[in-house]
Protein backbone atom coordinates (compact mmCIF):
# COMPACT_ATOMS: atom_id res chain seq x y z
CA UNK A 1 0.00 0.00 0.00
CA UNK A 2 1.33 3.45 -0.94
CA UNK A 3 0.98 5.98 1.88
CA UNK A 4 0.40 9.55 0.76
CA UNK A 5 1.08 12.48 3.12
CA UNK A 6 2.63 10.55 6.00
CA UNK A 7 2.19 12.20 9.39
CA UNK A 8 5.44 13.93 10.32
CA UNK A 9 7.18 13.58 13.70
CA UNK A 10 6.34 17.22 14.41
CA UNK A 11 2.64 16.57 13.78
CA UNK A 12 2.67 13.45 15.95
CA UNK A 13 4.22 15.39 18.83
CA UNK A 14 1.57 18.08 18.41
CA UNK A 15 -1.18 15.44 18.59
CA UNK A 16 0.41 13.71 21.56
CA UNK A 17 0.60 17.04 23.40
CA UNK A 18 -3.15 17.45 22.82
CA UNK A 19 -3.75 13.89 24.06
CA UNK A 20 -1.82 14.71 27.22
CA UNK A 21 -3.78 17.91 27.92
CA UNK A 22 -7.12 16.18 27.40
CA UNK A 23 -6.04 13.17 29.50
CA UNK A 24 -5.30 15.50 32.41
CA UNK A 25 -9.00 16.40 32.41
CA UNK A 26 -10.76 13.22 31.27
CA UNK A 27 -8.48 10.52 32.64
CA UNK A 28 -9.94 7.06 32.02
CA UNK A 29 -12.82 8.50 30.01
CA UNK A 30 -10.41 9.19 27.16
CA UNK A 31 -9.28 6.80 24.42
CA UNK A 32 -6.51 7.86 22.05
CA UNK A 33 -4.97 6.21 18.99
CA UNK A 34 -1.27 5.44 19.28
CA UNK A 35 1.10 6.72 16.57
CA UNK A 36 0.89 4.21 13.72
CA UNK A 37 1.24 3.85 9.98
CA UNK A 38 -1.58 2.37 7.91
CA UNK A 39 -0.67 -1.05 6.55
CA UNK A 40 2.92 -0.90 7.85
CA UNK A 41 3.71 -2.94 10.94
CA UNK A 42 7.41 -2.11 11.07
CA UNK A 43 6.88 1.63 10.81
CA UNK A 44 4.15 1.45 13.47
CA UNK A 45 6.55 -0.33 15.84
CA UNK A 46 9.21 2.30 15.17
CA UNK A 47 6.75 5.06 16.04
CA UNK A 48 5.66 3.32 19.23
CA UNK A 49 9.31 3.12 20.30
CA UNK A 50 9.96 6.75 19.36
CA UNK A 51 6.96 8.12 21.27
CA UNK A 52 7.09 5.66 24.17
CA UNK A 53 7.74 8.39 26.81
CA UNK A 54 4.70 10.41 25.68
CA UNK A 55 2.49 7.30 25.60
CA UNK A 56 3.56 6.40 29.12
CA UNK A 57 2.65 9.89 30.38
CA UNK A 58 -0.77 9.64 28.75
CA UNK A 59 -1.41 6.13 30.10
CA UNK A 60 -0.37 7.15 33.61
CA UNK A 61 -3.24 9.66 33.59
CA UNK A 62 -5.67 6.79 32.98
CA UNK A 63 -6.31 7.26 29.26
CA UNK A 64 -6.68 4.11 27.18
CA UNK A 65 -4.31 3.82 24.22
CA UNK A 66 -5.68 2.14 21.09
CA UNK A 67 -3.32 0.30 18.77
CA UNK A 68 -4.63 -0.36 15.26
CA UNK A 69 -3.78 -3.95 14.37
CA UNK A 70 -2.00 -3.28 11.11
CA UNK A 71 -1.80 -6.00 8.48
CA UNK A 72 1.58 -7.34 7.44
CA UNK A 73 4.02 -10.22 7.83
CA UNK A 74 3.07 -10.78 11.47
CA UNK A 75 -0.32 -12.19 12.41
CA UNK A 76 -2.38 -9.90 14.63
CA UNK A 77 -1.53 -11.78 17.83
CA UNK A 78 2.21 -11.43 17.20
CA UNK A 79 1.95 -7.78 16.21
CA UNK A 80 -0.17 -6.94 19.26
CA UNK A 81 2.26 -8.63 21.65
CA UNK A 82 5.25 -6.89 20.08
CA UNK A 83 3.50 -3.52 19.99
CA UNK A 84 2.58 -3.77 23.68
CA UNK A 85 6.15 -4.62 24.60
CA UNK A 86 7.58 -1.76 22.53
CA UNK A 87 5.09 0.83 23.80
CA UNK A 88 5.61 -0.16 27.42
CA UNK A 89 1.95 0.51 28.30
CA UNK A 90 -1.27 -1.54 28.10
CA UNK A 91 -2.77 -1.22 24.62
CA UNK A 92 -6.38 -1.69 23.55
CA UNK A 93 -6.40 -3.60 20.24
CA UNK A 94 -8.34 -1.98 17.41
CA UNK A 95 -9.47 -3.72 14.25
CA UNK A 96 -9.00 -1.47 11.21
CA UNK A 97 -12.30 -1.50 9.35
CA UNK A 98 -11.48 0.78 6.38
CA UNK A 99 -7.96 1.21 5.02
CA UNK A 100 -5.85 -1.98 5.15
CA UNK A 101 -8.84 -3.58 6.85
CA UNK A 102 -8.70 -6.55 9.21
CA UNK A 103 -10.29 -9.65 7.67
CA UNK A 104 -13.04 -11.35 9.64
CA UNK A 105 -10.97 -14.55 9.68
CA UNK A 106 -7.98 -12.77 11.24
CA UNK A 107 -10.25 -10.98 13.69
CA UNK A 108 -11.90 -14.20 14.84
CA UNK A 109 -8.55 -15.95 15.35
CA UNK A 110 -7.18 -12.99 17.33
CA UNK A 111 -10.24 -12.88 19.58
CA UNK A 112 -10.18 -16.61 20.31
CA UNK A 113 -6.48 -16.61 21.16
CA UNK A 114 -6.08 -13.27 22.97
CA UNK A 115 -9.59 -12.70 24.43
CA UNK A 116 -8.92 -8.98 25.03
CA UNK A 117 -10.88 -7.10 27.68
CA UNK A 118 -11.89 -4.59 25.01
CA UNK A 119 -11.77 -4.32 21.24
CA UNK A 120 -12.31 -1.16 19.22
CA UNK A 121 -13.68 -1.10 15.68
CA UNK A 122 -11.69 1.68 14.08
CA UNK A 123 -13.54 3.41 11.28
CA UNK A 124 -16.89 1.67 11.89
CA UNK A 125 -19.97 3.09 13.59
CA UNK A 126 -23.12 1.35 14.74
CA UNK A 127 -25.04 2.33 11.60
CA UNK A 128 -22.58 0.58 9.29
CA UNK A 129 -24.34 -2.29 7.52
CA UNK A 130 -21.53 -4.69 8.54
CA UNK A 131 -21.69 -3.78 12.23
CA UNK A 132 -24.29 -6.36 13.40
CA UNK A 133 -22.34 -9.21 11.79
CA UNK A 134 -19.01 -8.06 13.22
CA UNK A 135 -20.46 -7.56 16.70
CA UNK A 136 -22.07 -11.02 16.63
CA UNK A 137 -18.74 -12.55 15.57
CA UNK A 138 -16.92 -10.83 18.45
CA UNK A 139 -19.48 -12.07 20.98
CA UNK A 140 -19.22 -15.61 19.62
CA UNK A 141 -15.41 -15.68 19.78
CA UNK A 142 -14.87 -13.82 23.06
CA UNK A 143 -18.04 -13.17 25.11
CA UNK A 144 -16.25 -11.16 27.83
CA UNK A 145 -14.75 -8.67 25.39
CA UNK A 146 -16.26 -5.19 25.48
CA UNK A 147 -16.80 -3.49 22.12
CA UNK A 148 -16.37 0.16 21.24
CA UNK A 149 -16.86 1.84 17.88
CA UNK A 150 -16.30 5.16 16.17
CA UNK A 151 -19.50 7.10 16.87
CA UNK A 152 -20.62 10.38 18.46
CA UNK A 153 -24.33 9.53 18.71
CA UNK A 154 -23.74 8.09 22.17
CA UNK A 155 -23.08 11.54 23.61
CA UNK A 156 -26.71 12.53 23.11
CA UNK A 157 -28.07 9.62 25.16
CA UNK A 158 -25.48 9.21 27.92
CA UNK A 159 -25.09 11.19 31.12
CA UNK A 160 -27.19 12.09 34.14
CA UNK A 161 -30.92 11.46 33.58
CA UNK A 162 -30.34 10.48 29.95
CA UNK A 163 -32.01 7.39 28.49
CA UNK A 164 -29.09 5.09 27.82
CA UNK A 165 -27.43 5.76 31.17
CA UNK A 166 -30.74 5.05 32.95
CA UNK A 167 -31.17 1.87 30.90
CA UNK A 168 -27.65 0.67 31.73
CA UNK A 169 -28.35 1.18 35.43
CA UNK A 170 -31.58 -0.81 35.12
CA UNK A 171 -29.91 -3.64 33.20
CA UNK A 172 -27.12 -3.96 35.78
CA UNK A 173 -29.67 -4.25 38.58
CA UNK A 174 -31.54 -7.18 37.04
CA UNK A 175 -30.77 -10.67 38.34
CA UNK A 176 -30.36 -13.28 35.57
CA UNK A 177 -32.71 -16.25 35.67
CA UNK A 178 -32.16 -19.95 34.97
CA UNK A 179 -28.50 -19.88 35.96
CA UNK A 180 -28.40 -23.67 35.89
CA UNK A 181 -29.87 -24.15 32.43
CA UNK A 182 -29.86 -21.67 29.53
CA UNK A 183 -29.28 -18.33 31.24
CA UNK A 184 -32.13 -15.87 30.78
CA UNK A 185 -31.01 -12.24 30.84
CA UNK A 186 -32.20 -9.18 28.89
CA UNK A 187 -28.56 -8.18 28.49
CA UNK A 188 -27.55 -11.50 26.94
CA UNK A 189 -30.63 -11.51 24.71
CA UNK A 190 -29.93 -8.01 23.38
CA UNK A 191 -26.23 -8.76 22.90
CA UNK A 192 -27.06 -12.10 21.25
CA UNK A 193 -24.89 -14.05 23.69
CA UNK A 194 -25.97 -17.56 24.69
CA UNK A 195 -24.77 -19.14 27.93
CA UNK A 196 -25.90 -22.65 28.80
CA UNK A 197 -24.95 -24.25 32.11
CA UNK A 198 -25.51 -27.81 30.95
CA UNK A 199 -23.32 -27.37 27.88
CA UNK A 200 -20.54 -25.58 29.74
CA UNK A 201 -20.20 -26.46 33.40
CA UNK A 202 -17.95 -29.51 32.99
CA UNK A 203 -15.70 -27.74 30.48
CA UNK A 204 -14.27 -24.96 32.67
CA UNK A 205 -11.23 -24.71 30.43
CA UNK A 206 -13.50 -23.22 27.78
CA UNK A 207 -14.90 -20.39 29.91
CA UNK A 208 -13.19 -19.92 33.28
CA UNK A 209 -10.45 -17.32 33.62
CA UNK A 210 -7.11 -18.25 35.17
CA UNK A 211 -8.20 -16.71 38.47
CA UNK A 212 -11.45 -18.69 38.40
CA UNK A 213 -9.55 -21.93 37.76
CA UNK A 214 -7.30 -21.14 40.70
CA UNK A 215 -10.33 -20.57 42.95
CA UNK A 216 -11.89 -23.85 41.77
CA UNK A 217 -8.70 -25.75 42.56
CA UNK A 218 -8.30 -24.22 46.02
CA UNK A 219 -11.99 -24.59 46.96
CA UNK A 220 -11.93 -28.21 45.79
CA UNK A 221 -8.97 -29.00 48.04
CA UNK A 222 -6.74 -30.23 45.21
CA UNK A 223 -3.21 -31.31 46.11
CA UNK A 224 -0.29 -29.54 44.44
CA UNK A 225 0.06 -32.30 41.83
CA UNK A 226 -3.69 -32.23 41.18
CA UNK A 227 -3.56 -28.45 40.71
CA UNK A 228 -0.79 -28.77 38.12
CA UNK A 229 -2.79 -31.38 36.22
CA UNK A 230 -5.98 -29.33 36.50
CA UNK A 231 -4.35 -26.14 35.20
CA UNK A 232 -2.74 -28.06 32.33
CA UNK A 233 -6.06 -29.45 31.07
CA UNK A 234 -9.08 -28.54 33.24
CA UNK A 235 -11.67 -30.36 31.13
CA UNK A 236 -9.83 -33.67 31.00
CA UNK A 237 -8.80 -33.52 34.64
CA UNK A 238 -12.27 -33.19 36.14
CA UNK A 239 -13.45 -36.10 33.97
CA UNK A 240 -10.83 -38.38 35.56
CA UNK A 241 -11.70 -40.93 38.21
CA UNK A 242 -10.51 -39.80 41.64
CA UNK A 243 -7.76 -41.84 43.37
CA UNK A 244 -9.09 -44.75 45.40
CA UNK A 245 -12.61 -44.02 44.20
CA UNK A 246 -15.06 -44.93 41.49
CA UNK A 247 -16.37 -41.38 40.94
CA UNK A 248 -15.03 -38.62 38.71
CA UNK A 249 -13.68 -35.36 40.11
CA UNK A 250 -16.67 -33.39 38.83
CA UNK A 251 -18.99 -35.65 40.85
CA UNK A 252 -17.32 -34.73 44.14
CA UNK A 253 -19.51 -32.25 46.11
CA UNK A 254 -16.64 -29.81 46.72
CA UNK A 255 -15.68 -29.72 43.04
CA UNK A 256 -19.32 -29.42 42.00
CA UNK A 257 -19.83 -26.52 44.42
CA UNK A 258 -16.65 -24.77 43.24
CA UNK A 259 -17.65 -25.11 39.59
CA UNK A 260 -21.10 -23.66 40.30
CA UNK A 261 -19.62 -20.71 42.15
CA UNK A 262 -17.20 -20.01 39.32
CA UNK A 263 -20.04 -20.30 36.80
CA UNK A 264 -22.11 -17.69 38.66
CA UNK A 265 -19.12 -15.36 38.67
CA UNK A 266 -18.50 -15.95 34.96
CA UNK A 267 -22.14 -15.26 34.05
CA UNK A 268 -21.97 -12.00 36.03
CA UNK A 269 -18.81 -10.94 34.21
CA UNK A 270 -20.26 -11.73 30.78
CA UNK A 271 -23.38 -9.72 31.60
CA UNK A 272 -21.32 -6.78 32.91
CA UNK A 273 -19.17 -6.84 29.78
CA UNK A 274 -22.24 -6.68 27.55
CA UNK A 275 -24.42 -4.16 29.39
CA UNK A 276 -23.20 -1.26 27.26
CA UNK A 277 -23.78 -3.19 24.03
CA UNK A 278 -27.29 -4.18 25.13
CA UNK A 279 -28.10 -0.62 26.22
CA UNK A 280 -26.91 0.78 22.89
CA UNK A 281 -28.98 -1.69 20.91
CA UNK A 282 -32.14 -1.15 22.95
CA UNK A 283 -31.75 2.64 23.03
CA UNK A 284 -31.32 3.04 19.30
CA UNK A 285 -34.02 0.50 18.49
CA UNK A 286 -36.38 2.68 20.49
CA UNK A 287 -35.28 5.89 18.83
CA UNK A 288 -35.67 4.46 15.34
CA UNK A 289 -38.92 2.56 15.96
Amino acid sequence: MEIVNRITPREWRRRLAIYLRVAQTLGNRLSVVAPDCVGDQDETLKRLALYRPELQQIAELGAQVLIPLQVGARIHEEFYAEATAVAGVPLVPAFTMKKAATSEEDAARFLRRVKPARIHLLGMGRENFRAPRIVAMIHACSPLTEISMDSNRLRAVTGKKRPMTDLERDLRSRVPENLYSEVDSPVLSSAQVRLDYTDSIYSPGDWATRDMLREIAISSGFSLSEMHAFFADPNSFIARTMPNSDVCYWEHPLVDFALDRAWRKYVGQVIDANVRTAAIQQTFQQTTA
